[in-house]
């Protein structure tokens, strides 16, 4: 029964999850997720809507920006950013976090 409940609270959160992503890329080409201690790790990857890449965050923002700059450089895609940690200040994706 308890596995039961836990996989409905994981499909009730990842379901959460895809809707706050869905809503703050309806008019912008990215967004940078900051998850300090990484708690929606595993949820993220099943959360992404259609349309939308995942970019995990692996140590390094300047080869993310550079990642997304050589693979879309007028971002006609839509990019999910995903770093396990707090947003870093200052920020090397900051005019990105703006759009």
């Amino acid at each position: 029964m308890v596995a039961c409940r836990d996989n409905q609270i994981m499909k009730t959160l990842t379901f959460a999850v895809q809707q706050v992503i869905q809503e703050h890329m309806q008019d912008r080409p990215t967004l940078l997720w900051y998850d300090p201690g990484g708690t929606l790790q595993d949820v993220i990857s099943k959360a992404v809507p259609s349309g939308v890449r995942l970019l995990p965050w692996e140590g390094s923002y300047l080869a993310v920006r550079r990642h997304v700059e050589e693979a879309d450089p007028r971002f006609e895609q839509r990019w999910l950013v995903y770093g396990p940690e707090a947003a870093p200040d200052p920020s090397w994706l900051r005019d990105w976090e703006l759009f």
